[in-house]
This record gives structure tokens, sequence and C-alpha cells, in this order.
């Protein structure tokens, strides 16, 4: 999943506080989630419209994977950049980085008879993750471009001065931060680990002789992630903000693919693949005292299609098997055209100081691997954001990208070797965007989010 949902956590603290409630806790209640109210007492005010810079009116992402594997011991880079224009005109941008290694299995069989050749694959595996996330947030290209070009300066600096041990000081990660403190850059920094698993099938049958083969083949795979952090985030006046943070990512992708073989050059070419995305992120943010003072939920969802080529070359290191892709050793390249759309709905709650004590322990379970604290939790932000207290917003995107690949493998029925890399570039650009009218309930058009 793309890190849209970075850049939504990092502008929700610019919410503007609801009235301090005054009465004491049924009143407290009363206000912000609505029902009959003591006597005296009033709904708490409609929030204004959702303030403009929690607006992502367009998204650059490029992202570098790079992954390994000798036998059943796999371990996967990802580097990810995303710059967001945002609906003030400020800029935002975002950096993650996130390593994972663990188990990865992938067994083949393969037929033949008669010139048709029949083959299958399954795998799956557990990998342990762990991720950092930058995100700043800079009034205009200017000063983000000046904030890198110093914070650049003094990461070579410090080089100059540790030399190799800079790598391990722990130096070099504080430098973006301190610098964005002392220009008065808002900035949001998240780390997280946890557990990925994954399951994946695909399927061929072709036909072929001396001269090559032709085959059609499908398959699928279906990854989850479950990363539970901290995250620290300080706005322009140097406040600072500490906060648990909790992803869970369901991702399924379905394949469709055909080709030509002549030589042992050739390969399945991409007919097109399909992948559905559903992230979901919750947020707490705590005072100094540690009580809860704002809550965020953020679902995206996503859907991709993708076509392209594959030239794959298979010199004949090991048993054939028609169009089989397990068996033997090659090396390939690929390249695929994306199109599709995302959706991003952000609710978001300031919890009134009356408040905080008793829906502490509940909110605590949002971020819990738990799943009966987590579902407590969840009951709790239903509750919350059923309130007039609570804001909701809903952005719809369409997603453009482009992915190339390449890698090379050595495989005899079990994956012997495999080494590959990713990079994936796209744009989204807001097609819709509503927030929740606080009178009627109803979803309306965020006119200044659009511009129309």
């Amino acid at each position: 999943m793309l890190l849209l949902l970075a850049a939504v956590l990092g502008s929700v603290g610019a919410v503007v506080p609801g009235e301090r409630l005054t009465r004491g806790i049924e009143t407290a209640i009363c206000r912000l989630v609505g029902g009959p109210c003591p006597a005296g007492t009033t709904a708490a005010p409609p929030p204004a419209r959702p303030p403009d810079d929690q607006c992502v009116t367009r998204s650059g992402i490029d992202q570098r994977t790079e992954g390994r594997k000798v036998l059943v011991v796999g371990d996967e880079q990802v580097s990810t950049r995303q710059e967001d224009v945002l609906g003030d005109g400020s800029l935002s941008i975002t950096t993650a980085d996130q390593s994972s290694q663990g188990i990865d299995l992938e067994l083949g069989l393969g037929v033949q008879w008669n010139g048709l050749g029949i083959g299958a694959s399954a795998g799956g595996g557990v990998m342990w993750t762990g991720s950092d996330q930058y995100q700043f947030r800079f009034a205009d290209r200017r000063e983000a471009d000046a904030f890198y070009r110093e914070a650049h300066r003094r990461v070579e600096d410090h080089f100059d001065e540790h030399g190799f041990g800079a790598v391990f000081d722990g130096g070099l990660a504080e430098i973006p931060l301190r610098l964005a403190e002392q220009r008065g850059i808002p900035y949001t920094y998240i780390n997280a680990d946890g557990r990925s698993a994954f399951v994946q099938g695909q399927a061929t049958v072709g036909m072929g002789n001396d001269t090559g083969e032709v085959g059609l083949g499908g398959g699928g795979e279906y990854r989850e992630v479950r990363l539970l952090g901290t995250s620290e985030s300080v706005d322009a006046q140097g406040n600072r903000t500490t906060g648990q943070y909790y992803e869970a990512t369901n991702t399924l992708t379905r394949e469709l693919f055909g080709g030509v073989r002549l030589n042992d050059v050739g390969g399945p070419g991409d007919v097109g693949d399909w992948t559905s995305d559903e992230t979901n992120i919750y947020h707490v943010e705590y005072d100094r005292n540690g009580a809860p003072i704002r809550v965020t939920a953020v679902q995206t969802t996503q859907w991709v299609f993708g076509g392209g080529g594959t030239l794959e070359v298979r010199p004949g290191l090991g048993p054939d098997d028609g169009v089989n892709p397990e068996g033997g050793g090659g090396v390939t390249t690929s390249l695929r055209i994306q199109d599709g759309d995302t959706t991003v709905a952000t609710t978001t709650v300031e919890i009134p100081p009356e408040l905080r004590a008793d829906v502490r322990n509940e909110l605590d379970g949002l971020t819990d691997h738990n799943l009966g604290d987590r579902l407590r939790g969840l009951d709790t932000l239903r509750r919350l954001a059923r309130g007039e207290g609570a804001t909701f917003t809903l952005q719809e995107y369409g997603f453009e990208g482009r992915q190339t690949q390449g890698g090379l493998d050595l495989d005899y029925g079990i994956e012997i070797v495999d080494w590959g890399n990713e990079h994936q570039e796209a744009t989204l650009e807001l097609e819709s965007a509503q927030y929740r009218d606080p009178e009627s309930g109803e979803l309306v058009p965020w006119v200044t989010c659009t511009g129309t």
C-alpha cells in the first residue's frame, strides 16, 4: 500500500480542537455522541469544514524494492518516497524504509506428454518486518528543496567527522528531525514492526517441440501485513505529541499470462493482472500525561489493473515442463502499465478532557495485536465517531502507474536462488472529495478541496 496514509495521519494534527466541555462526564458524553442530554445542556457546536491541509489533491510515488532468497530464507528491502500536494498549497514529503526477513518457500511440479506440458507451483512464507516513516510538511517547493540540501550537507559532515561508524551511531536518523525543529517545519516520525505472511499459487498449460513452446497460465497471491509501533509529531511551534500506531494491510493479486518461447528465449508475456488492497490504520495520540487527545482511523482501498510484457531467457539449466515456470534457471525483465482507483476514508475525533480517562483503556486496544482488545477499541471509536465532535472525509483518486521488474532465479522443483528488483512510479489525481456535514450528517462536496 502506498504512503497516502502517512500524509493523512501527518495532517490531522492541524484539526481545530472542539469546544472545551465544562460539565460532568454525563454531559460530555451527551455532547459528543448525542442522545438524551441532562437539563440545561446542548450538543457541542458542529465542527467547521475540515481544514484544506487535510486534503491531498495530488500524489507522486516512487518505490523501489529488492528481494533476495536462498533456499527458504528470504530478505526484502523497500524504499519509498511520496510527494503530496495539499489543498492549501503546501507540500508533504514522506520517505519510508521497510526491511523484512523470514521464511519463503515455493515448490513446483510439471509433467509433459506428447508435447503437452502442465505445470503448477505453490508457496508461502512468514516475514518479520520493520518500518520507519518520516513525513515533513513544507510551505512550498522552495522550502522543501532548501531543507533537503541542508540535510544532505549535514549528513556528509557527519560522515566526515565519524567515518564509517556514522552508520551505527544513530546520529544520521536524527539529523533531519533536528533540522526540522530548528526551522519550524512540522514533522511526523513513525517506527513500527510486526509480521507479514503470504500464500501464492500458479498453474500453466502449453504445447511445445524442439523449436519452442506456446502456453497460457494464471495465478494469484494473498498477502497480509500487521505492524505495531509508535509515533512522534512536532508542530511548527515545537509542540511535541507522541502516539501509538497499528496498521493492517490485506492484498489480493490475480494474474493471467500467456507467451511464446523460441529456443529458450521468450517466456510468459503478461496479459494482465488485477490487484486489490485494503489497509486500515488506527493512530492514537497522547498528551504528556499519557491521556489520549486524538484518535484517527484511515481506511484505504485500491484497485489496480496492469498490463504489459515480459522477456525471459532460460538457457536450459534444468528440467523443462512446457511453459511451467519451475525448473531450470533464467533471467527475466518486464514492464507493466497500470491504471486504477484509490479511495481514502478518514475519521478523526478530538477527545474532550473530561472523556480522556474513561476511554483511555479502550482506545489503547486499537493499537494492540490482541484481537479482543482491538475490537473493544473499535467499538469505542464507532461510538465517538457518531458524535458531532468527529470529522469524516472521503477522497477518491485516479491511479496511473508504471512498473518495471527484473531478476534471476535457479530452481529444480524447489527454488534454490531468487533475486529480483522492482521500480514502481505512480501518480494519484484527486477526482472527488466529500466530508460529513455536521448538521445533516450527510456527505457533501468538499468544494475547497477539489476546486469545483
